[in-house]
C-alpha cells in the first residue's frame, strides 16, 4: 500500500515544454488516481496553460511548489534549480542536435547526471548518453518516445483533417494546398535571414498558408518594411490566405501539406507524417548543428532554400526518394511512433511514481 496519493510536479519554462507532457498528463489522469500539477516558471503565461486545457486547479504557483513533497518532478528542458531534491524525470523537448552557448550538444546536456529518470525519444541518444557517462546510473535511461507526436499520427487520420480543416480555415480556402511556415529562432533561421523573401515566395505560391513561429519572431519587424509580423501578413495575404498561430503546432501539423523551416525539432517531426519538407540552410547554419550526420539525413529528407538564392516553393509531392529518407530518419530518431505515451506510463509505473487504478 501506498502511504499517500502520488503526486507529480511538471515543471513547465513555457507552453511548448508542457505540449511534451500533455499526452502524459491526460493518460495519467484516465488511469490514475495520481493528482498531477503544473508550475509556470513565468506567472505571466498561465492563460497560455489554460488555453492548453487545464483547469486552474491544476496550476500551483513554482515558489508554492518549491515548498510541496513530490513523487517526481517531471521536466521536458533543462530548468530545475540546483537545490531542487525531489525525484527528477527529463523527457526532453525534440530531437535537433542544436548546438548552444553553453552546450556542444543540447541532447546531452551537462545536467543530465541530475535526473533519476531520463526518457529518450530513440535508443541512439540513450546509448550514445550511457557512453558519454552523463546518467546518474545505467537504469535511469528509458527509451520511450516523444509523445507529443502520438496526437500528431493520431491526428492524421482523414476525418479529423476533414474536421480541422472547416474549423480553421475560411470556405473557399478548405479544398486548397496547405503549408506550414514554421520558423525557429536565431541568427541562422530563415526569419532572421529573409523573412520578407520567404514569406512572398509562400505567397506566391496561391495555397493556404498556416504561420506558426518562435514566439521570439514576433518581438520584432518582418525584415526593413517596418511592419509586425501580423501586419505584414495582413497586407501580403489581402485574400486572407493565411493563418497566425502563436500556439502549439502539433494539432495543425496534420493538415499541413508541405512543412517550410529550419533546422529545428519540428521538421524533424513533420517528417512521421510522409509529406513535402522544405528546409531553409543559411550560411552560418553549421555553427548551430551539433552532429553533422544528423544534418545530413535532415537533409536527404527535404528541398532545400538557400540563403541569398531566389525562392521558389513547389507544391508538388515528395519523390519516392524523400519518402525513404524520411523513412530511415524517423526509424532512428522517433522510438514507438504512436505509442510513446502508453510506454511513458509504463516507465512511470515500473518506478513506482504512479499507481494505477485496481480496475486497469
Amino acid at each position: 500500500m501506498w502511504p499517500h496519493k502520488p503526486r507529480i510536479l511538471f515543471l513547465s519554462a513555457m507552453p511548448m515544454n508542457y505540449s511534451m507532457f500533455r499526452p502524459i498528463h491526460k493518460r495519467i489522469k484516465q488511469v490514475s488516481d495520481t493528482d498531477v500539477f503544473i508550475a509556470p516558471t513565468d506567472k505571466k503565461r498561465i492563460q497560455d496553460y489554460l488555453n492548453l486545457g487545464l483547469s486552474e486547479k491544476e496550476i500551483i504557483s513554482y515558489p508554492l511548489a518549491n515548498l510541496a513533497m513530490w513523487d517526481a518532478v517531471i521536466e521536458a528542458d533543462f530548468i530545475s534549480p540546483d537545490w531542487w531534491e525531489h525525484f527528477r524525470i527529463q523527457i526532453f523537448h525534440g530531437v535537433a542536435a542544436k548546438a548552444t552557448a553553453t552546450e556542444k550538444d543540447y541532447r546531452y546536456h551537462s545536467s543530465l547526471p541530475r535526473y533519476d529518470a531520463v526518457f529518450f525519444a530513440n535508443r541512439d541518444d540513450c546509448e550514445q548518453a550511457l557512453r558519454l557517462n552523463l546518467l546518474k546510473n545505467a537504469e535511469a535511461g528509458a527509451v520511450v518516445g516523444m509523445a507529443a507526436l502520438d496526437e500528431v499520427l493520431h491526428n492524421s487520420k482523414v476525418e479529423y483533417r476533414i474536421s480541422l480543416k472547416e474549423k480553421l480555415l475560411p470556405p473557399r480556402w478548405q479544398n486548397s494546398h496547405v503549408i506550414l511556415y514554421a520558423p525557429t529562432w536565431g541568427d541562422a533561421s530563415s526569419f532572421t535571414r529573409q523573412a520578407k523573401e520567404t514569406l512572398q515566395a509562400l505567397a506566391a505560391t496561391h495555397s493556404f498558408i498556416i504561420v506558426k513561429p518562435h514566439p521570439r519572431c514576433l518581438l520584432g519587424n518582418v525584415a526593413d518594411t517596418g511592419l509586425s509580423l501580423a501586419s505584414y501578413l495582413k497586407e501580403l495575404f489581402p485574400d486572407g490566405n493565411y493563418l497566425l498561430r502563436t500556439g502549439i503546432p502539433y494539432e495543425i501539423m496534420p493538415i499541413a501539406d508541405m512543412i517550410v523551416s529550419d533546422f529545428s525539432s519540428i521538421i524533424f517531426e513533420f517528417a512521421l507524417l510522409k509529406k513535402s519538407m522544405y528546409l531553409f540552410e543559411a550560411k552560418n547554419h553549421g555553427e548551430k548543428v551539433a552532429d553533422k550526420k544528423q544534418y545530413e539525413m535532415l537533409r536527404a529528407c527535404c528541398r532545400v532554400f538557400r540563403e541569398g538564392e531566389p525562392v521558389v516553393f513547389e507544391t508538388a509531392a515528395p519523390s519516392s526518394e524523400l519518402l525513404l529518407a524520411m523513412d530511415e530518419m524517423c526509424g532512428k530518431y522517433f522510438a514507438n511512433p504512436g505509442k510513446a505515451t502508453d510506454k511513458a506510463v509504463e516507465e512511470l509505473v515500473k518506478r513506482s511514481i504512479i499507481k494505477l487504478n485496481t480496475a486497469q
